[in-house]
C-alpha cells in the first residue's frame, strides 16, 4: 500500500508543480472561471496569514500523520488514492511555503457577486483525499488495530 500511495503523491505533486510553473492568467469563461496567478502567505481563505513558520510546522505534522494513519485504514483503491492525494497536496503546498514563503494559487471561480477563494491542484488533492477518507470512516474502514499489528510484527 505504501508504494502506491507514494506514487500517487508524487504524481499529484508533479502536476501541482508543473501547473504552478506554466499557468498564465487566462479567462476561460468570462465572469465564471479563470486562471489568475496569486500568492497566499496564509492557509485556506488566508487564515494564519504571515504565520509562515507555524504553517510549515503544521505541514510537516500533516505529512507525518498522513503517513502514520495510512496503515489504520482498510487497503483498497479508494483509500490508497485518498492518502496519495492528501500526501501529494500537502507536499505541494509545503514545498511552496518553504521555498517561496507563500503558496502559488491560480484556479478562480466566480458565482455572481461571490468570488470563491483562489486555489491550486494541491488544494484539490487535499479536498478530494479528505472527502474520500471521510467516506471511508463512515463505512467503518478505519481500524487502528492494523498499525498495532504492524508494530507487533517488527
Amino acid at each position: 500500500m505504501r508504494k502506491k500511495i507514494f506514487i500517487i503523491s508524487i504524481i499529484t505533486f508533479l502536476i501541482d508543480m508543473v501547473t504552478k510553473y506554466f499557468i498564465k492568467d487566462v479567462v476561460i469563461i468570462r465572469n465564471f472561471f479563470e486562471f489568475k496567478r496569486v500568492t497566499n502567505d496564509g492557509a485556506a481563505w488566508s487564515m494564519f496569514s504571515s504565520r509562515r513558520m507555524l504553517l510549515i510546522l503544521i505541514g510537516f505534522l500533516a505529512i507525518y500523520f498522513i503517513i502514520k494513519f495510512a496503515y489504520d485504514f482498510k487497503e483498497n483503491k479508494r483509500n490508497v488514492l485518498a492518502f496519495g492525494l492528501l500526501l501529494g497536496g500537502c507536499v505541494g503546498n509545503l514545498y511552496d511555503r518553504v521555498i517561496f514563503g507563500y503558496v502559488r494559487d491560480f484556479i478562480y471561480f466566480k458565482f455572481g457577486s461571490y468570488s470563491y477563494p483562489i486555489f491550486n491542484v494541491a488544494d484539490i488533492g487535499i479536498v478530494i483525499g479528505t472527502v474520500l477518507l471521510l467516506y471511508a470512516c463512515l463505512k467503518g474502514e478505519e481500524d487502528g488495530s492494523r498499525s498495532i499489528k504492524r508494530r507487533e510484527n517488527r
